[in-house]
């Protein structure tokens, strides 16, 4: 009984950690290389777009935090772990 209540505990934790890492996740940022002539517009451009609309969210809810919505402090922890899949 302790046992499967340990592996459960373990199996659940770790969904959870992979799930708030944003595991699997595919971004316009995945598969940008550094190359000697740098890269394009067209490459970078979609992933620099992502970023400054993570940042705008964010940047509301900060904002909104500050104000004193509780609700808003986990909504900017799920944005930063966004953030993280970069």
């Amino acid at each position: 009984m302790l046992i499967r209540l340990v592996l459960t505990s373990a199996a659940t934790g770790g969904l959870l950690m992979l799930t708030a890492c944003g595991a699997g996740r595919i971004t316009a940022c995945d598969g940008l290389v550094y190359k000697d002539g740098g890269l394009t517009r067209a490459e970078y451009l979609p992933c620099a777009g992502e970023l400054i609309t993570m940042l705008d969210r964010l940047s509301q809810q900060v904002e909104a935090m500050l104000s004193g919505e509780e609700k808003a402090r986990f909504e900017a922890q799920s944005t930063l772990g966004g953030f993280r899949a970069f």
